[in-house]
């Protein structure tokens, strides 16, 4: 499976607090099993956290995974994502 780089993301990265979630900004070098935040997914598909349940809600982005109180989404499968919006704009 292709990687998807975000390095141009992180660097123009502009946000209110000025901190780039770490996850994020390694998110080329993680391991398919990993798993990242909300705030790290709405990073990579630059929407609003709202936008995000919504897009979970109509199956356009995978459901996440509770571990504890801690909701998760898997890296494997957002890069999957990536992919397939990937090459529906290449086509």
């Amino acid at each position: 499976m292709p990687r998807h780089s975000i390095a141009a993301r992180v660097a123009a990265s502009n946000t209110k607090s000025g901190e780039v979630p770490a996850a994020f900004a390694n998110f080329d070098n993680l391991p398919d099993s990993a798993q990242v935040s909300i705030k790290t997914v709405s990073r990579i598909f630059d929407a609003a956290e709202s936008t995000i349940w919504y897009r979970v809600k109509r199956r356009d982005l995978p459901a996440p995974r509770k571990f504890g109180s801690s909701t998760r989404w898997n890296v494997g499968e957002l890069r999957a994502v990536l992919a397939s919006a990937t090459a529906q704009v290449a086509a």
